[in-house]
């Protein structure tokens, strides 16, 4: 049952994903329209979806575990300069990548 509540994995996997798309698409790129920018972005979030629903198949997370994943997930984008506005909507997309 105390399994059920142990997210320690699930919020070193956010951390962990979140640093690693800060470091692919680094927040001082938002905004910026040009061509290398647009490829950057594409590229961290389809590795970022990619190793999301990877996690979630070996995981098998609980409503607890997505919720606190999605949490640290933000707050860890918000910490390194993202936009709340933009770290809303890629939690919401990351977070379909749980199911």
């Amino acid at each position: 049952m105390l399994s059920w509540f142990d997210a320690n994995e699930v919020q070193q996997m956010a951390e962990r994903l979140a640093e690693e798309f800060g470091r692919v698409y680094p927040a001082t790129e938002i905004g910026k329209e040009n061509k290398q920018s647009q490829v950057r972005r594409e590229r961290a979030t389809q590795v970022l979806f990619a190793q999301t629903k990877q996690f979630a198949a070996k995981a098998g997370l609980n409503i607890y575990k997505k919720a606190r994943f999605g949490q640290t997930f933000q707050q860890a984008l918000v910490s390194r300069g993202y936009d709340v506005e933009f770290v809303r909507t890629l939690t919401k997309e990351v977070l379909f990548y749980l199911r």
